[in-house]
C-alpha cells in the first residue's frame, strides 16, 4: 500500500477539505492485510448509506480492494452483494470506525 510506504498522511476530499489518516491505524491494517490487497487499497474506506436500502445497510465504495480488505479486517467470511456492489451492516461499520476511526468516512445518497 503506497500510503504505508510514503509520507502521505491524508487525502483531499471532494469538497476540497483534507481527510487526515492516523499513521498508527495505517500501520495496523498494513500488518493484517496481504500484499495483493494492500497494493490495490484506496483509503479512506467509504461506507455509503442509501435511502434505497434498509436502515442498517451500508454500501462499501470500491475503487480497488476495499471490500476484500474490509472482509479480512472484520473477520467476515463473505460480504453480501447487491447490484450496487458489496455491502455490510451498521454494527460492522460501527466496529470498523471504533477500530480505525481515521480510515473511514460515511457518505449518504
Amino acid at each position: 500500500m503506497e500510503i504505508a510506504r510514503s509520507a502521505v498522511d491524508g487525502v483531499e476530499t471532494i469538497g476540497g477539505d483534507r481527510h487526515l489518516f492516523n499513521m498508527e491505524e495505517v500501520r495496523k491494517i498494513g500488518e493484517r492485510l496481504p500484499a495483493e490487497v494492500l497494493e490495490n487499497l484506496h483509503l479512506p474506506f467509504i461506507f455509503i448509506k442509501s435511502v434505497e436500502f434498509e436502515e442498517s445497510v451500508y454500501l462499501i465504495r470500491v475503487y480497488g480492494s476495499e471490500d476484500e480488505a474490509f472482509r479480512i479486517l472484520m473477520d467476515v467470511n463473505v460480504l453480501p452483494r447487491s447490484d450496487k456492489g458489496p455491502y455490510t451492516y451498521k454494527p460492522l461499520v460501527a466496529e470498523f470506525i471504533n477500530r480505525y476511526p481515521s480510515l473511514a468516512v460515511i457518505g449518504y445518497y
